[in-house]
């Protein structure tokens, strides 16, 4: 891009170029050598926009890639540092494990209650032998506790 300092050579060394080493655009330096002051003052409009004009595509794709790295970058430090949004996600995450976990334990239980229910229909001195044992337990047990 174009600096704001005059394009005309004065054959010498001004007082702001001694005092720097840098010429100077009215009397405010460049912010670095790389980078010139530009005050828009020393060239037109319609120069200014000939030589954004210059710029190739593969510049301005640069550009937008960077652009775009930046805002994905702000947008993850953004979304680290909301808290309540993250406590949210995760007792979501939470609930639907839980979720998952009921209906399999449902889906099994049905299962097994029908293979008992099977197996008692197929067996029925294996069921009444069964809730007999069952029975006796019982009965040693609550003996125990009150004796």
């Amino acid at each position: 891009m174009s600096t704001g300092a005059s394009q005309q050579d004065t054959g010498g060394t001004g007082p702001d170029e001694v005092a720097t080493g840098q010429p100077e655009a009215n009397g405010v330096p460049p912010l670095a050598d790389d980078r010139p002051y530009v005050d828009g003052s020393a060239v037109s409009a319609e120069e200014l926009r000939a030589e954004v004009d210059r710029l190739s595509n593969e510049e301005r794709q640069h550009v937008d890639d960077l652009r775009e790295e930046v805002g994905d970058a702000v947008a993850a430090l953004a979304s680290r540092l909301d808290v309540k949004a993250r406590v949210a996600e995760r007792k979501d995450e939470a609930v639907a494990t839980v979720h998952q976990k009921v209906d399999q334990a449902r889906t099994v239980a049905v299962d097994r209650a029908t293979a008992a229910k099977d197996t008692a229909a197929q067996k029925p001195g294996l069921v009444a032998g069964v809730a007999a044992a069952l029975l006796v337990l019982l009965v040693v047990v609550l003996r125990r506790r009150r004796g």
